[in-house]
């Protein structure tokens, strides 16, 4: 299949690391055996993702779709929870672990905001940079590149707090969390709402709806609809949001 549809050799071939016996061994054998070429540049195995010890697959029943995930948690937040670990490493699948990337992330959200500042000292952000393109070219190593951004972030809002010009340091921050996918639904709200905000004003609507507090569980309904965000109820008590 690889041959006929991409060539004799392919830069990059990806898999889960259970597949590297007997799977891709042979693959490596059949088609250089018949070729003589190399077959694949890079090799790329990823860690399984686990649930309480076990590998999460959906034959063993234990199975969380993403579906279910953003139903109860950022889409930022996932993210950062992945990005957090080695593509290599196994990655254990926590509430605990997500929810606890909510202050980072809030305080990263925080220093992409413009700020106007006149002073004429600026905020360096040369080293973050440097570590952060090192780190990715060195297999992909995004547990690293997300430190340099938390770090650079903490950079930028300490020097918003003195005065400090950050505009070349945000453009480098911006550019950092886009490579990294972080943060970009937030351009796309209104009056600087962003995801975990809404998921915070959802859930206390839910409780006032339990509560049969009806009229309090309209009035966030509002202030999100005034912010762009429209619900969306569905069976079961569950509750979407989309942009309007």
């Amino acid at each position: 299949m690889v041959i006929n549809n991409i060539g004799e050799t392919v830069d990059i071939h990806g898999g889960g690391i259970d597949l590297i016996f007997p799977h891709h061994e042979n693959e490596i054998a059949q088609s250089e055996s018949l070729t003589g070429k190399k077959f694949a540049n890079i090799w790329m195995h990823n860690g399984m993702v686990k649930l309480s010890g076990e590998k999460m697959s959906k034959s063993l029943g234990n199975l969380i779709t993403v579906r279910e995930a953003l139903n109860e948690f950022d889409s930022d937040q996932i993210r950062m929870w992945i990005l957090s670990s080695h593509y290599r490493s196994p990655l254990i699948y926590s509430k605990e672990l997500i929810s606890s990337q909510s202050r980072p992330l809030s305080r990263l959200r925080e220093s992409l905001k413009n700020v106007e500042n006149n002073n004429t000292e600026n905020t360096d952000y040369a080293k973050e940079k440097e570590i952060f393109i090192n780190a990715l070219s060195s297999d992909l190593n995004t547990p690293v590149a997300l430190s340099q951004v938390l770090l650079l972030s903490k950079k930028i809002n300490s020097g918003n707090n003195k005065g400090h010009d950050t505009r070349e340091a945000r453009k480098t921050l911006n550019t950092m969390v886009s490579v990294l996918g972080l943060c970009q639904s937030k351009k796309d709200l209104k009056n600087d709402i962003d995801d975990i905000e809404i998921r915070e004003l959802i859930n206390k609507r839910e409780t006032y709806r339990k509560n049969k507090e009806f009229t309090k569980s309209d009035q966030i309904r509002d202030i999100l609809i005034e912010k762009g965000v429209k619900l969306i109820d569905k069976p079961g008590g569950k509750t979407d949001w989309e942009l309007i």
